[in-house]
């Protein structure tokens, strides 16, 4: 797997899973730890997953909790909030997101994301002047 990964950036890793079905024998704790070993190396690679579980859900969430636990959060300076701040304010209201093209919508949600992650780990009497009320959380 992590050959192929290698080879090709645009790849993700799935779909990756535990699966607790009552009528198949399964060596649930192989299964855990192959999911694990599996995540660590999205997680090194910095790939997307797209994860499956049933009757699982507990022991799925124990894992994740785990791996990603230690995370940081995401920052975003100030100076990168108020370009994404002028992005965002220079589309014009009545522009529907769905007649954008795929480069400019994936732009715009970009900045939003920025904008929603600098607001919410700011302290807000900073922010007051600054922040349109639409965007404060």
């Amino acid at each position: 797997m992590r050959a192929r990964l290698l080879k090709d950036n645009s790849l993700l890793v799935g779909e990756i899973g535990i699966d607790h079905l009552k009528n198949i024998e399964v060596d649930k704790e192989k299964q855990k730890q192959v999911f694990e070993a599996q995540l660590d190396l999205a997680i090194e690679l910095k790939r997307d997953v797209v994860i499956h579980c049933v009757r699982a859900h507990n022991d799925l969430l124990k894992i994740l909790s785990k791996k990603f636990a230690k995370k940081k959060t995401f920052k975003v300076s100030e100076k990168e909030y108020l370009q994404a701040l002028e992005f965002v304010q220079s589309i014009p209201k009545e522009v529907n997101r769905s007649e954008m093209s795929k480069k400019s919508l994936k732009k715009l949600v970009k900045m939003e994301k920025k904008i929603q992650i600098f607001v919410k780990y700011q302290d807000s009497k900073k922010l007051e002047d600054k922040t349109p009320k639409k965007y404060v959380t």
